[in-house]
């Protein structure tokens, strides 16, 4: 049976968030760990929008820092291809073999519908602007919302979305922000049965990332944190410590429990 321990999720929470920003995790402006940064060729702002919304719409199934890396050295050679009036006219397959080839994207078929229709949606919605898409005076949660309509992005990619434009400054924080749930993902499912936030069952994405949610998002706000900002501490934390069984270096091990580090 699923039992919830808010109290030990507050307790993480605030220990973790804590060693992050101390830099016992690693940090996100540094680019052995965190690859949202756009590319040098991504001058303007509105080449910024371009890059990290096709790129995060095609974020799943493989390494975020491996996509990121691809990513970069792709958006260089070929910045035409991250122009919605341009990528509108490509045919599914063409579009397909160049992911393929280039991000070696897990579902590239996929992923060329998506940044096809995506092209034809920002088009209609803003001219093709996302500089014009984003300025707009939205509530976080309104702006989760209006990202949903696109394809591929789900609760957890149209809050990570929004989560990478505030840090990267490209955006202002909306109202609302620090309020909100965090962009749930498989390390924040394992992480809230380690950190005893939940427990009673075997960790699983499908089961549990609803719950883990809603779990992690009421004991930050116990421990007045930001759910994002403690998102990117247990980011910080599964990727550099957890994903390479590091434990007697992790400054996390004292309150972990590792029989759910697989």
């Amino acid at each position: 049976m699923l039992r919830i321990n808010i109290t030990k999720g507050e307790k993480f929470a605030k220990k973790v968030l804590n060693a992050y920003k101390n830099g016992l995790l690693g940090s996100l402006d540094n680019p052995n760990v965190w690859k949202f940064s756009p590319p040098s060729k991504a001058k303007t702002k509105e080449d910024k929008f371009r890059y990290l919304f096709y790129i995060l719409c095609v974020d799943y199934g493989m390494r975020a820092a491996k996509l990121f890396e691809r990513a970069k050295v792709f958006y260089d050679k070929n910045k035409d291809l991250f122009n919605p009036f341009y990528l509108k006219n490509f045919s599914v397959q063409t579009l397909e073999n160049i992911l393929r080839k280039n991000l070696r994207l897990r579902f590239p078929k996929q992923g060329a519908i998506r940044w096809i229709e995506n092209s034809k949606r920002i088009i209609k919605f803003s001219n093709g602007s996302f500089s014009d898409f984003f300025k707009r005076n939205l509530t976080a949660e309104e702006f989760v919302l209006e990202i949903k309509k696109f394809y591929g992005f789900g609760e957890k990619l149209a809050r990570l979305l929004l989560r990478v434009l505030v840090d990267l400054n490209l955006i202002k924080k909306p109202k609302g922000y620090d309020l909100i749930p965090m962009p749930i993902d498989i390390h924040d499912v394992k992480l809230a049965f380690r950190s005893g936030l939940l427990s009673g069952e075997t960790p699983s994405y499908s089961k549990h990332s609803k719950i883990a949610r809603e779990a992690w998002t009421k004991a930050c706000l116990k421990a007045r944190l930001s759910p994002m900002d403690v998102d990117k501490a247990l980011w910080a934390l599964g990727a550099n410590f957890c994903y390479f069984k590091k434990c007697l270096n992790c400054p996390m091990s004292d309150l972990c429990n590792k029989k759910f580090l697989n």
